[in-house]
């Protein structure tokens, strides 16, 4: 790659991390329930989630599934895009790096919203980022895989 490509995705990545941190931290007001208690979720099941939470419709559940999967797909785009030099030399496969860094990206998002109360902590939004970031890998290369073999035929 080009030095002013990897500089225009460096910015692009720099400009989709604000964008994350605006949407998931920034824009939302501190959460504390009116009994004076912040509330959390440290249940991993997607099921109950959906069924048993009377508080929240179907399309609210949704939208919370499908933005936090949908808003770490580009991060599986970029990082493996940055870190393609650089990863040569390690032993390390690119969708495992790529995988740890949606992880703890969206890990530290939560923290975030844990310890500041803006937004509501949820294990469920770990999962899902980190599915969404690996789906990102998984279509890039994909998007590749095609390209190299349209442009051979």
């Amino acid at each position: 790659m080009k030095k002013q490509q990897y500089i225009f995705t460096f910015v692009i990545f720099f400009i989709y991390l604000a964008a994350v941190f605006y949407v998931t931290i920034f824009s939302k007001h501190p959460y504390i329930s009116e009994s004076g208690e912040y509330r959390y979720n440290l249940n991993l099941n997607f099921i109950e989630f959906l069924i048993h939470n009377q508080f929240e419709s179907l399309t609210f559940k949704l939208k919370n599934i499908g933005g936090n999967f949908v808003m770490f797909i580009p991060l599986g785009f970029l990082v493996p895009i940055l870190i393609n030099k650089s990863v040569h030399s390690i032993k390390i496969s690119k969708i495992w790096i790529t995988t740890f860094i949606g992880a703890l990206l969206s890990l530290v998002i939560e923290l975030i919203q844990l310890f500041t109360y803006y937004g509501i902590f949820d294990i469920n939004d770990i999962v899902l980022n980190v599915l969404g970031t690996t789906g990102g890998f998984l279509l890039l290369y994909s998007c590749k895989l095609i390209f190299a073999t349209s442009t051979r035929s």
